[in-house]
């Protein structure tokens, strides 16, 4: 029963994090084509930003996710991918949270300078991969619980 919920939650993950980053790579092509798309800012009030590293990782994490929840965690490819993207999800949260930390140094130093600065702490903060890197960290606990149980990972 505890697998089968944990398998539907990966696979409803997986998903979302593949639609995010295919609408970020969609962003990122309307950015850089010359034909004049438009972008999509923001999908239930995350921002979905148009970079392409970002909607590879992104993509990543989805499809690991995906391979997690199809191979299960009796068996050591399920383990090991569900391993691999919640520590690329903790990374990117991770990431994030550093550029929202420069982004913060930066507007306080403007501000000393009295430059006039607009900036929005929940831009960097409503991302889906704070969002998701959150909800993984649990996950990154779980399965390295896992590999430290079967030997895979030695403390």
């Amino acid at each position: 029963m505890k697998e089968n919920v944990i398998r539907g939650f990966l696979c409803i993950l997986g998903i979302l994090d593949i639609i995010f980053g295919t609408i970020s790579l969609y962003n990122w092509l309307a950015s850089i084509l010359p034909i004049h798309l438009s972008n999509v800012e923001a999908v239930f009030n995350i921002v979905v930003p148009g970079d392409l590293g970002y909607s590879i990782a992104i993509i990543t994490v989805g499809s690991l996710s995906l391979a997690s929840a199809y191979w299960g965690l009796n068996n050591v490819k399920g383990i090991a991918a569900l391993f691999l993207s919640s520590t690329l999800a903790v990374g990117l949260l991770g990431l994030q949270l550093l550029i929202a930390t420069a982004n913060v140094c930066d507007t306080v130093i403007l501000k000393w300078s009295n430059e006039a600065v607009e900036y929005n702490p929940l831009n960097d903060v409503l991302r889906i991969e704070v969002i998701v890197g959150l909800v993984f960290l649990p996950i990154l606990k779980y399965s390295t619980k896992i590999l430290e149980e079967t030997g895979i990972l030695r403390k």
